[in-house]
Order: C-alpha cells, then sequence, then structure tokens
C-alpha cells in the first residue's frame, strides 16, 4: 500500500513543488502520494489538492504518513518538530527529502532544456540563411536546410567533419567560422584582405562580418554577407557559429540606385534654371548646377538655408497656406543681384519644397518654363518616393542585426519593390516619344512620362540658327 505524505511551506515552494511531482508522478510512484497541502504564507493556492493555512487541522483530515516541509522560519520548524505526531515521519534535510527534491528539479530541467533546444533547433532550421555550427575541434556539429541548398550536399556528409572547404570553394579551405577559432579579427582580416582588398570587415561581439564578392564554386559565387562568432560558455571557447546570407540581389539594387541618380543628377544639371531642393527647415538638400552659379558667392557660406541665399525670412518666402498644406504651389517676386526673378515654390508634402527660379530680366518663353515646370514635376513625382524609400531602407537594413530575420525580410521586400519602381519610370523617362502634360495637384501640370520626346531637351533649349538639330 502507498504511503500518504503532505506539504508544508509557503506558496511558491508549494507549487513548484507539486509541478514537478505532477510531471515525475509515475518515476515517484514508490516514494508515496501526495494527499494535503498546508500554506505557511497565507497565499491562496489553486490546486486539485485540499489547502490548508494551519498543519494542524490538515492532519485531522487526513491519513499522512510522512510531511515534507519546505518552510524555513525557525519559529515555525521548532513548533512544528514539539507538536507533529510522532506516527508522522517529518523529512526536512533528510536523505529521502533530498532525493525527491533533486530528482523533480533535474526531471524539471530536462525537460526544459529539451524544449528549449527543439525551440532553438527549429529556429535554426527554418532560418533563410545557410548556418554552420562547428565544435572547439572546428568539426560540423550542425549543419541547416539552407546550407543543404545552398552547397546542394546534405548534412549526413559533413556532420563530425573539420575538412569541409570544398563544399564552398574549388580546393581544400578552412572556413571562416573554423578559422575564428584560430585568429583574432586582425589576423582574419589581413588573412582575407591578402586576397581581396574589396572585403568589408566590421567587428561583431565574440566575431565579426564580412561582406563582398566571395569566389566561392560554380554557381554560388556571388556577394554574401557571412557572419563568424565564437560560442563561449564560462568563459571558454566551445565552438563558433557562422551564419552566410547571399546579398547579390542588395548590392545588384544598390547599384541600381546609384545609376539613377547619376541619371537623375544628369537630368537636373542640365535645365537651364536654377533649381533647389529643402527641407521645411530651409536647409538646402540639393542644388543644380545653374543655382550654384546663381548663388555662388552665398553658398560659401557653411550652414546657408535658401532663406539666405534669397536673403528674405521664411515667412515672407513660404506663404502660411503652404505650411498649413492648403496650397501645393507658390509664386515669389523677389530682386536677386539687381535682377528681377520669378520663383516657383512646389511643396512636397511634409518632405520639403522644390524651388524653380525664372529671370524676369531676360526674354523667356513661357512654354520653355512650363516645359522645365512639367519635367521637375515628372522626376520629383516619379523618382523621389521610390529612391527615399529604397534609400531609406537600405540603411535600416544595414543597421538591422543579423539576427532579426523579420526585419531584414521587410526591409529586402521595400527594396525590391520600390527599386522595380525606379527602373520603371526611368524607362518610361528614358523612352519618351511626344511631349504631353498632365494636371497634377490643381492647376500644376507635369510632364507625361508614358508619352514624349527623346529630343526633349532640344525642345527645352531649341537650337539658334546655323546649329544642326542632331542629337
Amino acid at each position: 500500500m502507498l504511503k500518504n505524505f503532505a506539504i508544508i511551506g509557503p506558496k511558491k515552494k508549494i507549487a513548484s513543488f507539486v509541478r514537478a511531482y505532477l510531471r515525475s508522478k509515475d518515476a515517484l510512484r514508490s516514494l508515496g502520494r501526495l494527499v494535503a497541502i498546508t500554506i505557511t504564507d497565507g497565499e491562496k493556492l489553486i490546486s486539485n489538492y485540499p489547502c490548508y493555512k494551519h498543519w494542524e487541522e490538515m492532519i485531522k483530515h487526513h491519513v499522512i504518513d510522512s510531511v515534507f516541509n519546505l518552510e524555513t522560519n525557525p519559529d515555525f520548524i521548532f513548533n512544528l518538530r514539539q507538536k507533529l505526531p510522532p506516527n508522522i515521519q517529518l523529512s526536512e534535510c533528510s536523505p529521502s527529502y533530498s532525493f525527491i527534491t533533486l530528482h523533480l528539479m533535474k526531471t524539471l530541467f530536462q525537460k526544459k532544456a529539451a524544449k528549449k533546444e527543439n525551440f532553438l533547433s527549429q529556429i535554426l532550421e527554418n532560418t533563410p540563411f545557410a548556418t554552420i555550427i562547428f565544435n572547439a575541434k572546428g568539426e560540423v556539429i550542425y549543419w541547416n536546410k539552407a546550407c543543404e541548398t545552398l552547397t546542394g550536399i546534405p548534412r549526413k556528409m559533413v556532420i563530425g567533419k573539420s575538412d569541409i572547404g570544398l563544399a564552398f570553394y574549388d580546393e581544400p579551405r578552412p572556413l571562416l567560422g573554423q578559422n575564428i577559432l584560430k585568429y583574432d579579427y586582425e589576423e582574419l582580416r589581413n588573412l582575407y584582405q591578402a586576397n581581396d582588398f574589396s572585403l568589408n570587415f566590421s567587428p561583431v561581439p565574440n566575431g565579426l562580418t564580412v561582406s563582398g564578392f566571395w569566389e566561392l564554386r560554380g554557381k554560388i559565387k556571388g556577394f554574401y554577407q557571412i557572419i563568424a562568432v565564437k560560442l563561449i560558455q564560462k568563459e571558454k571557447v566551445v565552438g563558433s557559429l557562422e551564419i552566410i546570407q547571399n546579398i547579390s540581389n542588395i548590392y545588384q539594387l544598390r547599384s541600381q540606385v546609384q545609376e539613377y541618380e547619376k541619371i537623375l543628377e544628369v537630368l537636373l544639371n542640365s535645365l537651364p534654371y536654377p533649381l533647389i531642393y529643402s527641407l521645411n527647415s530651409g536647409r538646402i538638400v540639393y542644388i543644380n548646377k545653374a543655382g550654384k552659379k546663381l548663388f555662388q558667392k552665398k553658398l560659401k557660406k557653411q550652414g546657408a538655408t535658401v532663406f539666405d541665399l534669397l536673403n528674405t525670412p521664411k515667412k515672407e518666402a513660404v506663404s502660411p497656406e503652404i505650411l498649413l498644406s492648403g496650397e501645393k504651389k507658390t509664386v515669389l517676386n523677389l530682386s536677386l543681384q539687381n535682377e528681377d526673378w520669378e520663383i516657383t515654390i512646389l511643396c512636397l508634402s511634409d518632405k520639403g519644397y522644390l524651388w524653380l527660379f525664372r529671370n524676369l530680366t531676360e526674354a523667356e518663353s513661357k512654354q520653355k518654363l512650363d516645359l522645365v515646370l512639367s519635367l521637375a514635376g515628372a522626376i520629383s513625382h516619379e523618382l523621389s518616393q521610390p529612391l527615399t524609400a529604397v534609400v531609406n531602407a537600405a540603411e535600416l537594413l544595414a543597421n538591422t542585426p543579423p539576427n532579426n530575420l523579420e526585419r531584414i525580410k521587410k526591409h529586402q521586400k521595400i527594396i525590391l519593390k520600390e527599386g522595380a519602381k525606379l527602373f520603371q519610370s526611368y524607362s518610361k523617362l528614358r523612352n519618351i516619344d511626344n511631349i504631353k502634360l498632365t494636371s497634377y495637384l490643381g492647376d500644376t501640370q507635369i510632364l507625361d512620362i508614358h508619352q514624349g520626346n527623346e529630343n526633349l531637351f532640344q525642345q527645352i533649349s531649341p537650337p539658334t540658327k546655323g546649329e544642326k538639330n542632331d542629337t
């Protein structure tokens, strides 16, 4: 017949003991059966076992062979020893109590460790990045699905081996995760840059990140970011982790963004009119070639704003209606360098202002100005927002920790989506076959990039007599 036992102690200890006991009930069957509980700190515990505030009351209602005491208060312990009936065994620091406590703790720890290990294993297995874990000897102890997909080599062929260089290279050589077990940051930098100065190095806690073009074998050559860190336990290196991320798409997008920036720069510098793009504060973000020529002297001033160039306060240069988003366009007439100028100000939502200058003292056709305005509007409308989104997403991606997979995916999707928009807009601008204006923001008109003429700039600035009309 199984013996009955009860537990006495504060709520937290009782709750922990009961949870562990229930999980290991079958293994502890020979030790007896829990029949009642006494909570000594006055707290309430929701349990399937009868709970009491006083142990005297508990033993009146139950047949109990032994009591496990978890209370550490000396007065309580003294009272319990004095008054507990002699037929009931008291277990405090007895071997039986120590055994059951250690057994329960070990069982609970093993289950928690197994659950945690399984959770971490699922993360590593389902990450989209090739991941390898080496032990302290440089032998592979983990090789995830993404690594199998990248190299075409199943894990069973590499687990327990250290000579796995041929999985990535055309010749046997150690991987970055193995080299980090032998060399420090500077030694690794010198080792890899001796063969390729274009690689970018940056330190991370207990490791480093290397990005650039990697001469891997066959079709897996490309741009990669490789992170290698030492795995340290109790100040001892027990292994290393290597994560390999293919960033070829990011490099291609970066090249496209640079190409778009050059195209945009050429377009804006080709305008015969001064053009300035400023933030709402007036800080100048961009000024084209004609604008630099007009404000050459004033631009030498450190931190000059567009309002400094115009020599006018902000409230006079920009109407309150624009600041309150009531108007998207306004015209300002000012005298600059003893000449009369007309300044068209376009409000770009909450991003800033586009300032286009026209010299009223020169004989310029209204059609020429409208065409330039329409081109500037088309460029701003079609390219500024996706370009800003790509640059912002690229900066956020560069600052994203390698282990934040959700955020990395999010920024990669933004870059791919907005990069496609940029390429479409660029293609449309390059393949204009007829000039056509379309309404934009009330009475403003911009160039319809779906139609137009490749000789656009000849229409903006028609050749003078005697010049050949060639492209």
